[in-house]
């Protein structure tokens, strides 16, 4: 039995049913540790949206999962919510740590809510697989062997390059989620940096931590035929009362709109100042801090022809018809040069992706996605204005991606790769 605890981003969820539905037992437990949609699971199952500026904070998940017919999977587990007041967690862990460590783990445990419950469901398990810093902490009190799979700040914690909080309080957190990664079977990651965003450099601890490349698996869907594919793009905007543009080429970007992280900016600058040359429509999402921003850009410089802000965010399968409708994604051009779930999501189509990956995934043992490669203004643009004269083929650069995704993100490559390194720790 494989077990599963961490909510951030729904990757463990993701995970969770792709070995279910490969006959693997799991127990996947739920971690409703904030209220944002992308870490809801009923998120990746529905298919719906919302509008522009909902207030995600105030969402009752469990009557929107009823009012949306959602039915928890089998092996979805609900825990308690009853904090370890009592102290139990220090005399059930059979954890070989020293009785500090073993206390003051149990002792920071303490007042999360539903840690004992969650870590009872944990026993039952042969090997844990983990994303966040507490879920870390009690599957090092277990005692069973885990990985943990980072989603950036529990990383960035464990390595010393980002503090949580002050004083001696702040400090012990940070001891001991250096400890959780040091006494895990092994960290996980479909990235060198395992999320962390922060060169080895700046590692103040755990100099010498091994990532090894587990990625998120996914069933390949293949890519449509380019008539099929502009059908499906009509239907989704005329179900939005929206008429697609006429456009040789259309591009979607469906990450928040971020101009710091992302580098939306740049590529906004790119259309503006290239549109003479470019016959591509190009499709945001109406969420992140700088959605309005994007729009005023869009109508200052009368860009209305060539780009479209949707005013909704889309759930995981809503996402999805755009992924098999359009001609290529826009991901992102900052940050450390990594990717998430959207380039990998939009490669199970067959989509090309225009974007930016650094040099880090080709240390041994990785290899860099086949992206159509940008990150300056002035290669945006050249990337965009190339791919409305044909001088780069999208056909061409779909049967790349589709290659590459099947090796490294196609579900029965993933699980290849899992149960060579966890097999010796599950039960016959």
């Amino acid at each position: 039995m494989i077990g599963f605890y961490g909510g951030t981003c729904n990757n463990l969820y993701v995970f969770a049913k792709s070995l279910a539905d490969h006959g693997q037992p799991v127990t996947f437990i739920e971690d409703r540790k904030d209220n944002f949609p992308h870490s809801q699971p009923v998120w990746e199952d529905v298919d719906c949206c919302f509008s522009s500026g909902f207030d995600y904070l105030n969402i009752d998940w469990a009557r929107f999962e009823l009012d949306h017919g959602w039915i928890r999977p089998a092996w979805y587990q609900v825990p308690g919510s009853d904090r370890d007041e009592a102290g139990a967690l220090f005399g059930k862990s059979r954890a070989p740590l020293n009785p500090f460590t073993r206390f003051t783990t149990a002792r920071f445990l303490r007042k999360y809510p539903g840690g004992l419950s969650v870590f009872d469901k944990m026993l039952g398990c042969d090997f844990l697989i983990v994303c966040g810093i507490e879920p870390a902490l009690l599957a090092m009190l277990t005692g069973r062997p885990y990985m943990i799979f980072p989603h950036g700040s529990d990383m960035r914690v464990a390595i010393g390059a980002q503090r949580k909080g002050t004083g001696w309080k702040g400090l012990l957190v940070e001891w001991l989620t250096a400890r959780s990664f040091r006494q895990a079977a092994f960290v996980g990651s479909p990235l060198p940096d395992a999320s962390a965003e922060v060169p080895r450099s700046a590692y103040r601890r755990l100099k010498d931590l091994r990532i090894e490349r587990i990625p998120l698996p996914y069933r390949y869907r293949g890519r449509l035929p380019r008539s099929e594919r502009l059908a499906r793009l009509k239907a989704l905007f005329a179900g939005l009362d929206r008429e697609l543009p006429a456009a040789e080429f259309y591009a979607f970007t469906p990450s928040r709109i971020n101009f710091f992280w992302k580098g939306h900016d740049r590529l906004l600058k790119a259309i503006a100042n290239n549109r003479d040359q470019v016959n591509i429509h190009f499709i945001f999402l109406g969420w992140g801090d700088d959605y309005l921003e994007a729009t005023s850009f869009v109508a200052r410089h009368g860009l209305e022809r060539y780009v479209t802000v949707l005013p909704v965010f889309l759930s995981k399968p809503y996402l999805f018809r755009f992924f098999e409708g359009i001609d290529f994604i826009i991901d992102e051009f900052n940050g450390s040069g990594s990717y998430g779930t959207s380039l990998s999501e939009a490669m199970s189509c067959g989509c090309p992706v225009l974007t930016w990956i650094s040099e880090m995934f080709d240390a041994p043992g990785w290899e860099r996605p086949p992206v159509i490669q940008a990150r300056s203004e002035e290669q945006i643009a050249e990337a965009i204005v190339k791919i409305s004269s044909r001088q780069i083929d999208l056909d061409a650069q779909s049967e790349l991606t589709a290659d590459w995704f099947r090796r490294v993100h196609g579900d029965d490559a993933v699980i290849r790769t899992l149960f060579d390194k966890i097999g010796k720790h599950l039960a016959s």
